[in-house]
């Protein structure tokens, strides 16, 4: 395996020199060339990392529940669909013609005392007293 590899050579900045040593010990890594190596790797997606490996199973986990919820949404919303189309079709139908009391004309005869109209509240209270009582 090792005549596979070929050597190349970087010259690091020294806060870079310092994380990838960080990365090294992090990792357990041997030297800072294996700890360059795999960072390449995964940067290139050569390899995952055991992280990213178990974020990548939890996704298509996570995509196959999100799936079948978004299937579950269409049908409830094709269902609500047919509830509105029905209930449009059902509104839309001509209905009996209703004459309510409050909304009926009211005729007011030229007999009718003017008068009254222009009662005062207590005078129209004293016409249902009995008589002789004062209020």
């Amino acid at each position: 395996m090792a005549k596979d590899k070929h050597r190349v050579s970087i010259k690091l900045s020294l806060e870079l020199r310092q994380q990838l040593k960080t990365y090294k010990a992090s990792r357990g890594k041997r030297s800072l060339a294996a700890a360059a190596e795999e960072i390449l790797a995964t940067h290139f997606h050569l390899t995952q990392l055991p992280t990213q490996q178990a974020a990548t199973n939890g996704s298509i986990e996570r995509i196959a529940t999100l799936e079948a919820r978004v299937t579950y949404l269409s049908e409830q919303l094709e269902a609500l669909k047919q509830a509105i189309a029905t209930n449009q079709a059902h509104d839309s139908a001509p209905k009996p013609n209703v004459i309510h009391p409050a909304s009926s004309p009211v005729s007011m005869s030229e007999d009718d005392d003017d008068d009254d109209m222009y009662d005062e509240p207590d005078e129209i209270l004293y016409n249902f007293l009995e008589p002789g009582v004062q209020p």
